[in-house]
């Protein structure tokens, strides 16, 4: 299954210049990305998936002028999935602080537009789904049941994040269990 994924309407470095939100993985010697990480928005309750693409393209942006975040991928309520970077090309700032392997040049970050309160979408949990099995295809993503993981697992200091909102670590897991199984060989 492929993912309609929207790679232009929100495209971050038509929006600003390199090193405000991401850097460029040329500077790095292109080093491919290894793991997933998993975000939720956790915005204003009632935000649309187009304002919250926004605020993650746009340098400029009225909400908060100071806005040096980013994320590889937003996926909406609907299914809806738009390419903020391309992660062959750009290393996302979305991790923060974080464990031992999940920096920022080690990841793929996809932002879920959720917030407390707001129930998962069946459209949005399999729009991740084929996403992340996508993902895996096509980068050097050895094991999804460890490479693939939520924020707030690998945020230091532990407890600094609390993403993905509404989706108990259990379930995550039984989730994730299953991408590996989806992923397996026939």
């Amino acid at each position: 299954m492929t993912t309609n994924i929207d790679r232009t309407t929100w495209d971050t470095t038509q929006f600003r210049p390199v090193n405000n939100g991401y850097w460029s993985r040329a500077n790095f010697g292109g080093r491919l990305p290894n793991r997933i990480v998993v975000h939720t928005t956790d915005g204003v309750l009632g935000s649309t998936f187009t304002g919250e693409c926004r605020y993650l393209s746009d340098a400029t942006n009225e909400q908060d002028p100071n806005n040096q975040v980013c994320a590889h991928y937003m996926i909406g309520k609907q299914g809806q999935c738009a390419r903020l970077l391309d992660p062959r090309l750009f290393i996302a700032w979305a991790v923060g602080r974080c464990i031992d392997g999940w920096s920022n040049i080690n990841t793929i970050s996809i932002e879920c537009h959720l917030t407390t309160g707001e129930n998962w979408t069946p459209e949005m949990r399999a729009t991740l789904e084929s996403l992340v099995l996508e993902l895996a295809d096509i980068y050097p993503i050895q094991d999804l049941s460890v490479d693939v993981e939520t924020h707030r697992h690998i945020a230091l200091p532990p407890g600094r994040k609390q993403d993905p909102v509404m989706w108990s670590d259990n379930d995550f897991d039984a989730w994730r269990a299953n991408l590996s199984l989806a992923a397996a060989p026939a």
